[in-house]
Formats: C-alpha cells, structure tokens, sequence
C-alpha cells in the first residue's frame, strides 16, 4: 500500500552519506576492525519513513496531519528536541533559515562563523 505525502529521511542523499563518512573517518573505533561493519551501514542505509497519521505521539512541527514514528527512527527526535519547547511555545518557525539550522547542527558552520 502506498502513502501519499509521507515524508522521508533521506539516508540514500551521497552529499549525506558523504558527511557521515567523513565523521566516522575521525572517529577513533575500537577494535578498529569494527570500522568496516559502519562503513557497510551507512552504505546500506536508504530512506525511511519517519512519520505516521494515526497513533499517539509528536505532530511534526511543519505539517500537523503527521506524527513522528518514535519506534520506527528515532533520528528526528533529538533534532526536533533541541528546538521543541520554543515551537511549543509558539516560536514563529517560518522565519527559520537554512543558516540558523546549520548553525546548531553543524559543526562546521559554528566553526565559518567563530573564525570569520
């Protein structure tokens, strides 16, 4: 059965994988015979569905008809956790840009902004 609009995490994006890669490259793994089995992962991952329209749970902050699958992925929670009680609190989210989410959840883009 197919679910129309369902939304996605898109563990196949190579610009993601990619990322992740990179991170699990300076990671210290130990045994580091161990590495291999996350490379093999992450290469294995594709998307997911990460919402649902009935049950009990969390509505997505940008689309209320969808909750999050708390037991399928838990991935989007510790995203959404971090901002959850300013959008409970009525934060407008639509003035967020893709600067300010890239400020909290990439290291990279503090570090731009820390040198510059």
């Amino acid at each position: 059965m197919m679910v129309r609009d369902q939304w996605f995490l898109e563990y196949s994006d190579i610009a993601w994988k990619a990322r992740v890669l990179d991170c699990l490259a300076g990671m210290q793994i130990i045994p580091e015979e161990m590495r291999i089995e996350f490379e093999n992962k992450i290469d294995w991952l594709k998307d997911k569905a990460c919402a649902r329209r009935k049950g009990l749970g969390t509505h997505m902050p940008w689309d209320k008809e969808w909750l999050i699958e708390s037991l399928g992925d838990s991935t989007i929670y510790m995203a959404y956790y971090i901002l959850a009680k300013y959008v409970n609190a009525g934060m407008n989210i639509e003035n967020l840009s893709t600067e300010f989410f890239d400020y909290i959840f990439w290291v990279k883009a503090r570090l731009k902004m820390w040198l510059s």
